[in-house]
């Protein structure tokens, strides 16, 4: 299936228009439809690869989207873990940096060193400070033994960077097109496709029998459809009042 996805040009490829749990839905509905009616459909020159093509396709696009879910949730995840942690990252990069100067304050190079780890913010500067301050006091030990330091902070700090790295390269990944949400938007536009056709024979066949022809439309877009014509009408309604309002207080004033 993933060679039939990745060989729809990209120009072709399209954003879902509705919620992919409802065109799962509707696809299955109009396999079970197309199933039932298949002699006459194919009677009508549909290609019986249609209906066979359709479960494996309505199964790709199944997989892709719960990817992309399980990857959103993961990120999420990500999100709050690292808003739990880097606190207490940025608390143990003060309390080295508080430590370092204080312990090579009579040792020019490495101070120096201490200083240029300093400089710079935000997360990714305090994450690579974490590794760099750790690296810098393990080469340096006997200035930080003579303050009492606990040598185990070094692994800690070493342990604290490789984590926030992690987490932070999660949340920070780009809001772009992924590589699950470009082959989930694949699977709809192929299921799409294969369902777009099965109903334009449908609709064709049953053109006299409401009923079965309304089995290859979409509920979902019949819904959506009132919804937006409800709508339009409420507000020309609501508009035609206002309307008369103003005309009924204009007159009124004249008077």
């Amino acid at each position: 299936m993933l060679p039939t996805l990745n060989a729809i040009p990209e120009k072709d490829v399209l954003k879902p228009t509705m919620p992919v749990r409802n065109m799962l839905g509707e696809s299955e509905s109009t396999l079970v439809r197309a199933t039932t009616d298949r002699a006459v459909l194919i009677q009508a020159g549909m290609s019986p690869s249609l209906i066979k093509l359709l479960p494996g396709a309505i199964g790709a696009l199944s997989q892709c989207q719960s990817d992309l879910e399980a990857r959103r949730s993961d990120k999420a995840t990500a999100q709050r873990e690292f808003s739990e942690a880097m606190p207490e990252g940025e608390e143990l990069h003060a309390q080295l940096l508080h430590t370092f100067h204080f312990a090579y304050r009579k040792n020019a190079d490495v101070l120096a060193a201490v200083r240029r780890i300093a400089e710079g913010s935000g997360h990714d500067d305090t994450i690579q400070d974490l590794n760099d301050l750790s690296t810098l006091g393990s080469k340096n030990p006997k200035e930080l033994k003579a303050v009492k330091f606990d040598l185990t902070q070094l692994d800690v700090a070493a342990a604290t960077c490789d984590r926030l790295r992690y987490l932070w390269a999660l949340v920070g990944e780009e809001s772009g097109p992924s590589d699950e949400i470009m082959l989930r938007n694949r699977a709809y536009t192929y299921v799409k496709g294969i369902v777009g056709e099965i109903r334009e024979y449908g609709q064709f066949v049953f053109w006299r029998d409401e009923d079965r022809m309304r089995a290859y439309t979409s509920e979902y877009r019949r819904q959506y459809n009132a919804k937006r014509t409800a709508a339009k009408a409420a507000e020309e309604e609501a508009s035609q009042t206002e309307a008369e309002v103003v005309s009924v207080s204009e007159e009124a004033s004249q008077v």
